[in-house]
């Protein structure tokens, strides 16, 4: 097999899985056995993939982000089948002659066979084995390794792999290089460091010169309370979120300057950024980034500038009204969901999936109880209580992981006749909406049983944060909303972002209840009834559709009859 069917790269015709079956077909070297299976694996994956297998190209490219997002639980199979059918495209694409889809089975050079057999370590040439082997084939000498090969095998596996991530595979290939170098007496190569892919642009604020980083504090001293009697600054002291929100803005803006070619050692203060030329720069250079559409984050930094430039630079009327006319063409159009939460939520019309979500909690739970390692029975009994608050209680992830057991979570009575009243303090909350939720009894209980038996695998220290980390100090937001995400991934195939949960209690209720948008906005401390069905008013549309297309199926099945003997009439 070939993946051409000419020899001509200017006259290749891409081959399909439809002509890979017919090649698989006619191959005589085949078993019977080991045709069917192939060529069941590529049915299988056409299915999974939803295509026909005359749409699908056997090309590594296309095909490895689509087979990497089926998940078994929502394809309906086994773990175990999914990796069959896997391997059945890989072991295809290996006989058509695509590298990397396969084990080589030439022997390595003896330049990189003997280096390899140097190595002590048991793991080491298995984890260089495929780059070994991308080299040899490219003549390139172990001592001949730069940047430049490893970037060169990124692209071929690109280019020639179906499964697993590009970027985990390049990682450990450079942390197992890095090792051998570090390690193995005589490795001919040094070290390397892979150039980052990432967009990340800020700057450390020690970059800047001193008085940079000093007013920033100065600007911090004006907003987070401490002059609150002072004429200048906000009205209203910030939050602590707050504040640390606007510091990495701030650094972010000036990042941004400095990247648009203003020289770093000219940004001496705040009032550099808001001078309405520099704001302009600060502002295209993430309108760009953003693929020159206005987004809040771009909106909030234009907002924030004016900000610092009425209470803090001292602006005249002239600089504030430009800086006005730059806040109201970066504010966004008002469209209600962001495309991606409508796409998390798309997920929960097809009701398996609300099934999967709302039960998770308890199955997670019941697999701690009987986990033995202890770790991961803490692990397992920490998220079950995490995602089932987040069911019963739509707060935001930053109020979920700062949950404090006596603070917020107030009970009154014993035993199993307690009840408990979870409350949190409007200063604590984004909207500034006090939060108040007597939590159903079997919440209760599940937390009363991960605090007694698991919370303190990880409270090693006495503190009294809900969910502590391993030196009983809060847990860092991103990271747990992150393992929170991976969780949910792994058990359901469902791809959400903890900051969802809210949408998904507003759209779940919203099924159950539809128009009932009051109680959606007093559960969600939305201070405008405009705020809450201009988010949620779209997602009711699926559901009406589903009505309409039940009512008509409803009258066709009603007048099937009338139907039938409409068409004996005529005949």
């Amino acid at each position: 097999m070939a993946p051409f069917d000419s020899t001509d790269p200017a006259e290749a015709i891409i081959v399909t899985f439809a002509d890979a079956i017919r090649q698989l077909d006619a191959d005589p070297s085949l078993t019977q056995g080991r045709r069917r299976d192939l060529v069941s694996g590529l049915r299988s994956a056409a299915r999974l993939m939803g295509l026909p297998p005359e749409a699908i190209p056997c090309d590594p490219a296309f095909l490895r982000p689509r087979l990497m997002a089926v998940h078994p639980v929502q394809a309906g199979i086994g773990e175990g089948r999914l990796a069959n059918i896997r391997s059945a495209v890989r072991a295809v694409l290996s006989r058509m002659g695509l590298a990397g889809c396969g084990r080589d089975p030439d022997p390595l050079g003896p330049a990189w066979a003997d280096l390899l057999g140097t190595i002590q370590d048991r793991w080491l040439p298995i984890q260089l084995a495929r780059f070994a082997r991308f080299c040899d084939a490219r003549r390139i000498a172990p001592g001949a390794v730069t940047v430049a090969t490893i970037e060169a095998f990124r692209a071929e596996a690109e280019r020639t792999t179906i499964g697993g991530s590009i970027r985990a595979t390049v990682r450990k290939l450079v942390q197992a290089w890095n090792r051998a170098a570090a390690t193995v007496p005589g490795w001919p190569a040094p070290a390397v460091t892979l150039v980052s892919r990432s967009r990340k642009y800020g700057l450390p604020l020690a970059d800047f010169p001193p008085s940079f980083p000093a007013d920033v504090e100065a600007w911090v001293a004006l907003v987070d309370g401490s002059r609150l009697f002072e004429d200048e600054g906000p009205v209203r002291p910030l939050r602590p979120g707050t504040i640390r929100s606007q510091r990495s803005r701030i650094r972010l803006a000036a990042s941004a300057l400095v990247r648009s070619g203003r020289p770093v050692e000219t940004v001496r203060t705040l009032a550099d950024l808001v001078e309405p030329e520099a704001a302009k720069a600060i502002l295209r250079f993430h309108l760009d980034r953003a693929g020159g559409r206005p987004t809040g984050f771009v909106h909030g930094m234009a907002s924030l500038l004016l900000a610092i430039a009425r209470h803090h630079a001292n602006l005249d009327a002239v600089a504030i009204k430009a800086l006005q006319r730059l806040v109201a063409k970066t504010r966004p159009k008002a469209e209600g969901l962001t495309a991606t939460n409508r796409k998390y939520l798309a997920q929960f019309d097809d009701e398996r999936n609300v099934a999967r979500l709302l039960h998770l909690p308890a199955g997670l739970m019941t697999r701690a109880e009987a986990a033995g390692n202890p770790a991961e029975a803490a692990r397992l009994a920490l998220f079950a209580v995490a995602l089932e608050v987040l069911l019963h209680v739509p707060i935001r992830l930053g109020n979920l992981v700062r949950l404090d057991l006596d603070r917020h979570l107030l009970r009154t009575g014993h035993g199993r006749r307690a009840t408990v009243m979870l409350r949190i303090a409007g200063d604590e909350v984004k909207n500034r909406e006090p939060i108040e939720f007597l939590l159903p009894p079997d919440l209760v209980r599940m937390i009363d049983r991960y605090v007694a038996r698991f919370r303190p695998t990880f409270a090693r220290s006495a503190c009294a944060w809900l969910f502590p980390n391993p030196q009983g100090g809060m847990r860092a937001q991103q990271g747990f909303g992150r393992a929170l995400s991976e969780l949910i991934w792994k058990e359901t195939g469902l791809r959400l972002s903890a900051h969802t949960f809210r949408h998904i209690g507003a759209k779940l209720y919203l099924d159950a209840r539809p128009g009932d948008y009051e109680t959606v906005r007093r559960v969600l401390g939305h201070a405008s009834i405009d705020t809450t069905t201009g988010f949620y008013t779209g997602l009711e549309t699926v559901r009406a559709g589903r009505r309409f297309d039940e009512t008509i199926l409803g009258l066709r099945r009603g007048t099937a009859l009338l139907a039938r003997t409409d068409r004996r009439g005529r005949r």
